[in-house]
Parts: C-alpha cells; structure tokens; sequence
C-alpha cells in the first residue's frame, strides 16, 4: 500500500494489517514508531513524521483517522489490549 504523501510523492507502508472482512487497512502507531517515525494526533487531524518533518497527513472522519493512499484507505489506530485476536498481515 502507497500513502500519499504531503509532497504529492508515494510512501510505501510495509507490513500493513489487514482484518479479514474488513475493507479496510489499518497502520499501527506501534509499528511506525519502531522504524523511527512519530504520530502526532490533533482534534481533527493526523501527521506521521520522520526524523525532519511531517510526511503524511490525514483527516478524521467519523472516529478513524483517514489517510490518501493509492490503493485503498487506511486508518491510523493503534491496539492497547494485548488480547486482541490474531490479525493477518497483507502480502
């Protein structure tokens, strides 16, 4: 999956889950932040940064954060339970 960044420029988001069922794919807060980037959630709003400068941005829509990606959409969430059921990572 390709989000669209700030640039106009396509990031490449690797190992994105994806729920079966679900029509959607999600990004993890988790995830990101261990390859070094941040989130920074505003009230209606959501950026991920690198180290220098903020390279994606989403809006909310209802609940969800929605980002601009060229095969899908993605909310952006992130689990706190650790017994949540096992989820299916998209090739």
């Amino acid at each position: 999956m390709y989000l669209t960044g700030i640039d106009g420029k396509r990031i490449k988001m690797v190992d994105v889950l994806r729920i079966p069922g679900f029509d959607r794919q999600l990004l993890s807060v988790g995830k990101l932040a261990e390859r070094g980037m941040s989130v920074e959630f505003q009230q209606k709003s959501c950026a991920i940064w690198n180290k220098l400068k903020a390279i994606a941005l989403s809006k909310k829509v209802g609940k969800p954060y929605v980002f601009d990606c060229e095969k899908d959409m993605a909310h952006c969430v992130e689990y706190a339970s650790r017994h949540m059921p096992m989820i299916n990572k998209s090739p």
